[in-house]
């Protein structure tokens, strides 16, 4: 079960992480 969270939590990191990468991105490019 915890296993099952933790691997969770980090697929949601990794999405964040590339939102936030593909933000900054577009605001630097403006």
């Amino acid at each position: 079960m915890f296993a099952l969270l933790l691997n969770a939590e980090g697929h949601d990191a990794r999405r964040f992480l590339i939102y936030l990468r593909k933000k900054m991105r577009y605001v630097f490019h403006r």
